[in-house]
């Protein structure tokens, strides 16, 4: 009896643990996997500097559930060339700080990006910094999605 209490109890662990809702990154090229975990309705941001302007920009993203993310807004520093400013684009505010914040809601499924090393993409969370660059390389396309940790076992 207390055997099939403790299996049962592992059990519901694993599953618990299985079913978890997290963030992966998944290179091309058969490169390490890293993820995080997150709840529904966490965000998570991507770090880089603009090509034109030369400034720092974020996007965040709100992760809802798998295959279910928002970029939320994004931030800058300047307004200028390959930044957007439209209203049409979102709602525009400037933060306390001097920064912009363009407040977009916009729904992705999975996030694509090829790191280069002018820009020095990094994926952040919870204080945590994924450089894409010295983990994956000039280049190399990366698929950020949000799934259950089964489901980037089996991937």
């Amino acid at each position: 009896m207390v055997g099939a209490v403790i299996v049962l109890t592992c059990l519901g662990m694993l599953f618990w643990y299985a079913d978890q809702l997290i963030v992966s990154l998944n290179p091309e090229g058969g490169l390490p996997k890293q993820y995080f975990t997150v709840e529904p309705g966490e965000l998570w941001n991507i770090e880089f500097k603009h090509s034109y302007e030369l400034t720092q920009v974020e996007e965040f993203f709100q992760v809802n559930g798998v295959d279910d993310m928002t970029m939320i807004y994004t931030k800058y520093k300047s307004l200028g060339c390959g930044l957007p400013f439209s209203g049409s684009e979102g709602k525009l505010v400037t933060e306390p700080d001097g920064k912009f914040k363009l407040v977009m809601n916009r729904p992705y499924k999975t996030v694509k990006i090829r790191p280069a090393v002018q820009a020095r993409q990094k994926v952040i969370h919870n204080g945590k910094v994924y450089d894409l660059c010295e983990l994956y390389g000039h280049g190399t396309l990366i698929e950020i999605k949000a799934e259950r940790r089964y489901q980037y076992w089996f991937n």
